[in-house]
């Protein structure tokens, strides 16, 4: 990940900002590779990043993310065409599918499901399995937050030797 350490702030706040955004870049990426291991769905698969949809089984393809903020408006409109189209082409349902849980989590929104945590547990009929999954999303934050926090001290411990606050 690209970071540019910024001078005019302290060596503890750099480390926050890198953090914050590593963080929410690979535990996106964790949750759109691990889905497979909840889904009882035996034609369930994970499609990489960068391609039309993240991930499919023999009844949706979903578009997965960490929550709506994660998802600016450009980007969402383009995934939202894509999306239906290769449902259409490959007679599947298009659901955006959201890591974080929330209250209303399931809805309709231009026309595409939408599901957020537990909800998409549910959708994919194994509503018991979203506990173990909230277990292994922590375990996997902790182990990313440590590994992160390694990683920017090693790039950038020489500014905190030099004593450099501003």
């Amino acid at each position: 990940m690209a970071f540019t350490y910024d001078t005019l702030l302290t060596y503890e706040e750099n480390r926050g900002f890198y953090l914050n955004r590593a963080y929410r870049m690979k535990v996106g990426d964790w949750f759109e590779s691990m889905l497979g291991q909840y889904d009882p769905d035996p034609k369930a698969e994970h499609l990489g990043t960068g391609g039309v949809v993240d991930y499919r089984n023999s009844t949706y393809c979903f578009e997965q993310k960490i929550s709506p903020a994660t998802d600016n408006h450009s980007s969402r409109r383009q995934n939202l065409i894509k999306g239906k189209q290769y449902a259409q082409d490959n007679d599947l349902e298009f659901v955006y599918a959201y890591l974080e849980d929330r209250p209303k989590n399931m809805y309709v929104k231009d026309g595409v499901l939408h599901v957020h945590g537990s909800a998409l547990f549910e959708l994919l009929g194994v509503p018991e399995k979203y506990s173990r999954f909230k277990h292994d999303l922590q375990q996997k934050t902790e182990q990313l937050i440590q590994q992160l926090r390694n990683e920017f001290d090693q790039r950038f411990g020489f500014y905190q030797s030099k004593g450099q606050v501003v």
